[in-house]
């Protein structure tokens, strides 16, 4: 697995830290899931051209941190290659996916000149606006991942107390009849349970 910020930072193996730790961000933010499959493996030509641009486009967003890229991973699997990223807002993620002069740009057309109709490799991705206090993100003995990577990475507290049951404590959510039936209501970021 390959984790990278927007300061730069990349790197495959890192310190396991110990306990339970949370990622916190008082903003809203946007999470872009982004996945390459080689359906063809011995198309080689067509693949390795989409992989080179897709690290090229992740050079990019590593050096140029006015983007509003906050970070990310990549995992690699048999077939191809998966994104998580973080960004500062959805509308950051457009503006950088349709500016003709970052590198996604060209790189989406020539995939769509060269490759799309072939069908040796595929793409898909999904994007989602997440706002303030509408997240759960929980760490145990790993290192510093994820949104707690691209944000701030601190203790998570509450012991072995549900989250559901803090939350109906604090106010923060309406008990219902049926389990599942609370109604949420926001809450303080970064709450793990």
């Amino acid at each position: 697995m390959e984790a990278l910020s927007a300061g730069g930072e990349v790197s495959v193996a890192e310190e396991v830290m110990g306990g339970r730790f949370t990622a916190r961000t008082d903003e809203s933010f946007a999470v872009f899931v982004m996945g390459v499959r080689v359906n063809r493996v011995f198309a080689f030509r067509e693949w390795v051209g989409v992989m080179s641009s897709l690290r090229s486009m992740l050079r990019e967003l590593r050096e140029r941190p006015g983007t509003g890229f906050l970070g990310g991973h990549t995992h690699f699997c048999w077939r191809g290659v998966t994104l998580f990223q973080y960004w500062r807002s959805y509308e950051d993620l457009e503006n950088y996916s349709r500016n003709p002069n970052e590198a996604h740009m060209p790189g989406w057309q020539k995939f769509n000149r060269r490759v799309r109709k072939g069908g040796a490799v595929g793409l898909w991705h999904e994007a989602y606006l997440v706002g303030p206090g509408c997240y759960e993100a929980v760490y145990a003995d790993v290192p510093v991942s994820g949104l707690a990577r691209a944000t701030k990475h601190i203790p998570a507290f509450g012991g072995k107390e549900t989250r559901r049951r803090r939350r109906i404590r604090s106010g923060t959510v309406e008990a219902g009849g049926e389990p599942g039936s609370e109604t949420l209501v926001p809450e303080s970021v970064g709450e793990v349970g």
